[in-house]
Formats: C-alpha cells, sequence, structure tokens
C-alpha cells in the first residue's frame, strides 16, 4: 500500500499523507472501505503511532477522509470525493468572485470570462 523512503529528505509524516491522498483521490478505496487503524499503519511503517494520527487527522480535515464510530477512518472516494472538491472549489470561487467585487469588477465582466473559459474561447491568462 504505503511505500516510504527512509532516506529522503522528505518528513515520514509528509511521505504518508501524500500516499494516503494519492489511493483516495486515485480511487483505490471504495466509499466505505476502512483505512488501517492508526496502530496497523504505524506499525507495519515503523513510525510511531502519533504521526499517523496526525496524518489522519489532517487528511480528515482536508476532506479526504471521515472518521466514523465504530468504523474507523474511512476513505472517501468516488462521488463523494468529487462531491468534496466541488464544494471546496465553489466555495473558493465564491471567495474570489468577494474580492474581485470589492476590487470593483462588474458582474458582466465575470460572466463574460466565465462564459469564455467554459466555451474554451479564452486560455486563462493571468496578466489581465
Amino acid at each position: 500500500m504505503i511505500q516510504l523512503n527512509y532516506r529522503e529528505e522528505r518528513l515520514l509524516y509528509k511521505q504518508i499523507k501524500e500516499e494516503i491522498r494519492t489511493i483516495v483521490i486515485s480511487y483505490a478505496f471504495s466509499g466505505e472501505e476502512r483505512l488501517p487503524s492508526v496502530g496497523e499503519l504505524a506499525s507495519k511503517l515503523a513510525v510511531n503511532p502519533k504521526t499517523v494520527a496526525a496524518v489522519y487527522r489532517e487528511l480528515e480535515q482536508e476532506g479526504y477522509v471521515r472518521f466514523e464510530e465504530g468504523k474507523g477512518d474511512c476513505a472517501i472516494a468516488g462521488k463523494d470525493l468529487e462531491n468534496w472538491q466541488k464544494k471546496e472549489l465553489l466555495q473558493e470561487f465564491d471567495r474570489v468572485v468577494d474580492q474581485l467585487c470589492i476590487l470593483s469588477v462588474k458582474p458582466e465582466e465575470l460572466v463574460k470570462r466565465v462564459t469564455e473559459l467554459t466555451k474554451g474561447e479564452k486560455s486563462f491568462d493571468r496578466s489581465e
């Protein structure tokens, strides 16, 4: 499941987190599949259980795993993950639109840009 490089400069914590995130994003888990317990994964990887617990906690905060009483940590996958990502991106979109409105960008300009981007008529240009 998870392969760590103990000689790599990147912290083991970051390696574990990125590996689990990649597994979840690649749909390797079903929506109800249980992740290894903190103790199981810590033992398998030869790391401190506090490290695994911290990884799981952060991944839960980021929406990649969820804790369900009696089930342990379950990976969010498939439609659940897509729905979570859409929700997060739409919230970020709303924050950006709010900021642009504060900067006096007119709603018509926002609609025009979104329309152009979704039709593929205009590539995203950060210089504008």
